[in-house]
């Protein structure tokens, strides 16, 4: 079975799930979900929380949230139909372009 290691971050009076693998940050839930939200898309993983494992990416996501970054360097694990994967490309520069309008 698939281990996910995971974080929950606050920004905002919001809590935000990060959740990574040994090979990358596998997924980083919308405002307030819960672990039920992400067992939806991995439901035969374990779900371990590991601050030491998700510190990094945690990181960088909240520098995000903070506008203090646009830009990534995380490697990323998750795997899908190249369509899926294709939209999901097309959706994240969507947002990276929509963010600072977001935040105002």
């Amino acid at each position: 079975m698939k281990e996910l290691y995971y974080q929950i971050i606050e920004f905002r009076n919001h809590k935000y799930i990060i959740a990574v693998t040994d090979k990358g940050l596998a997924y980083v839930g919308l405002r307030d979900e819960t672990l039920s939200d992400m067992s939806v898309f991995y439901p035969k993983a374990d779900f371990v929380e590991d601050k030491m494992r998700t510190q990094e990416y945690a990181n960088e996501v909240m520098e995000y949230l903070q506008g203090k970054r646009t830009k990534f360097d995380l490697k990323i694990d998750i795997s899908g139909t190249k369509f899926q994967e294709s939209v999901w490309q097309a959706v994240a520069r969507y947002l990276m372009e929509l963010y600072p309008i977001i935040r105002r």
